[in-house]
């Protein structure tokens, strides 16, 4: 409706302003010759074309302030859809939120603990993980947060551009009626009648003082419709960022769980890896020793036989003492036995011949055997030196059993 109101006050201006769109007359030159200023009367025309040219431009600076208002409220009319108005604005805070990167932080670091390495500090790895699900959980608190402090910043800004482009249609209609009153003036000036200059005068300052009044109710309408609109935004980014918190909270669970059972996995791989590695270096440790056995045989076998012969070599020591002392031992029998022969010819001689024979005959079987045990050629294995102390000690045995024999012949000649 303004605009039908600016059209015809454009109209009016041009049809009241005709004769300022008269062509001037060209200055007559004065005596000298030369050309002269122009006149008073053309100044003042020229005066009111200006000030009609700068009248229309501010009607129309007013109109297109108008249209921006009243477009903006017309986009405010608009019915929205609410579910997808929200869902632009959770869109909106993850890409300027981290709370993206905290959820990957977490599945990276829960990684990382399942997969640790038996050099690793496990109790560090779950700390860390731990601390990035607490992470997590703050990061979508953060998220619903941010959502409606998102919301309230939106209408704020819906706000204030509503009053800006009220203010700014207001300070247009101001500018037109300011351009109106030049007009008037200049008109004045150029000889207009009084009549018809305030007339327009009057239809102008009406007309921008309409437009001024109608910019400040389009102001307030505005407002009063994004007051509107948000409070329904503001209650459904409640419920979503409600859910948001509570999702958060049962997740928290969950995430707490799956940190234990990345702790079990990874010292059960640790353990698996480690009697693994205790596996391998046993069959190794084999395997080089199978090496080593297969590149040197001659080199043992060497060693076999030099511990064979230096067991022989001791053993044959051993029998060369105990031969020794055999012979020292025989050495002894012979000469005790030599004086016990001699003792026993004095006795014979007053003994029976025939009873003293008997007792020479067993001498001489004992001597002879003692003498071939002592006689018994030393050998080198410890077989046979067994066998000569076998025999030393048969003989000593038979000597001493003679000797028991000889003295029980003996008692009755003595008595």
């Amino acid at each position: 409706m303004h605009r039908v109101a600016v059209a015809l006050a454009l109209l009016f201006s041009t049809y009241s302003s005709g004769d300022a769109q008269t062509p001037l007359l060209r200055p007559v030159p004065k005596d000298g010759g030369g050309e002269v200023g122009p006149s008073k009367a053309q100044l003042t025309k020229q005066a009111e074309s200006k000030a009609d040219a700068e009248h229309k431009d501010a009607l129309m600076r007013a109109d297109h302030a108008m249209k921006k208002l009243e477009d903006f409220i017309a986009d405010l009319s608009k019915e929205r859809d609410l579910k997808s108005f929200v869902a632009g604005l959770e869109q909106t805070v993850d890409m300027s939120d981290n709370n993206q990167d905290a959820e990957k932080a977490f599945h990276g670091r829960l990684s990382a603990l399942r997969h640790a390495s038996s050099g690793a500090s496990l109790d560090g790895l779950e700390n860390e993980v731990r601390q990035a699900a607490l992470d997590a959980q703050q990061a979508k608190r953060r998220k619903a947060h941010e959502m409606r402090s998102l919301v309230s910043q939106m209408r704020r800004d819906k706000k204030a551009e509503a009053r800006d482009l009220s203010r700014a249609a207001q300070k247009a209609a101001l500018a037109a009626k300011k351009a109106a009153r030049a007009l008037e003036q200049a008109q004045r000036h150029a000889g207009a009648k009084e009549a018809d200059y305030e007339r327009e005068f009057e239809h102008n300052e009406h007309f921008v003082e309409d437009m001024k009044d109608h910019a400040e109710s389009l102001g307030e309408k505005a407002e009063d419709r994004i007051e509107a609109f948000f409070e329904r935004v503001e209650k459904m980014v409640d419920q979503r960022t409600d859910s948001i918190t509570e999702e958060a909270e049962r997740q928290l669970g969950p995430m707490r769980q799956a940190v234990g059972q990345a702790r079990a996995e990874a010292e059960a791989a640790i353990k698996r890896a480690e009697q693994s590695a205790q596996v391998e270096a046993k069959q190794a440790d084999a395997s080089d020793k199978a090496a080593k056995k297969s590149d040197a045989p001659a080199t043992e076998d060497e060693a076999k036989q030099a511990s064979s012969d230096d067991h022989a070599a001791e053993t044959s020591d051993d029998s060369d003492k105990a031969d020794g002392a055999t012979q020292s031992d025989s050495n002894g029998q012979e000469t005790k036995k030599r004086d016990d022969s001699a003792k026993d010819s004095d006795d014979a001689k007053q003994a029976d011949p025939a009873d003293l024979a008997s007792p020479a005959k067993d001498d001489d079987a004992a001597s002879a055997i003692t003498l071939a045990a002592a006689g018994a050629p030393a050998t080198g294995t410890p077989f046979l030196g067994l066998c000569g102390l076998i025999a030393f000690f048969t003989g000593m045995v038979l000597l001493v059993s003679l000797r028991s024999r000889r003295d029980i012949r003996e008692h009755p000649l003595l008595g």
